[in-house]
């Protein structure tokens, strides 16, 4: 949206089929599209709702839904979120090639205790016995946390796993 001349400051993806969506409020809350819209929930003539929307400030493509960009930085889902919940939380779309990609950042102790301290949490103990779960790397509701493999295959990714 920041080619409209906005920045987004958070996403809603709560409306991805609505009409009028994508679109930005005044408050800099961007509204998403689902990654699974259909053609026929699109309105390009459709102007957003009047509650704080920046008239105009809305990209439309016709038929076509702007891409979701994957998350490109780790990101702590709320309570038992899976990847894909926790993305989408932000507007991205979880990816096992993010995951991958992510992956040098949480496949050591050390590593992982620091990014979960940078997203507000901390663990109080570390497991690294199940580093190619499809649901590592994780932080429990007790802090345990699950330290990521270094070398770990594709298949073991799974971004809707909770």
């Amino acid at each position: 949206m920041s080619t409209l001349g906005a920045n987004c400051t958070s996403y809603n993806s709560g409306f991805g089929t609505a009409t009028d969506v994508p679109n930005i409020n005044l408050d800099g809350t961007c509204y998403v599209s689902d990654s699974d819209r259909t053609e026929q929930t699109y309105d390009c003539d459709r102007v957003p709702d009047s509650g704080g929307v920046l008239s105009g400030k809305r990209r439309c493509n016709e038929t076509l839904p702007e891409p979701v960009q994957s998350c490109d930085h780790p990101v702590l889902g709320a309570g038992n979120a899976s990847c894909t919940e926790a993305c989408a939380s932000i507007g991205r779309q979880c990816t096992v090639a993010t995951l991958a990609a992510l992956n040098p950042l949480v496949d050591t102790v050390e590593e992982l205790g620091a990014l979960i301290v940078s997203l507000g949490a901390n663990c109080t103990t570390y497991v690294s016995e199940w580093g190619t779960g499809t649901d590592v790397p994780n932080i429990q509701p007790d802090g345990t946390c699950y330290v990521s493999d270094t070398d770990r295959d594709s298949s073991t990714y799974d971004c809707d796993r909770v």
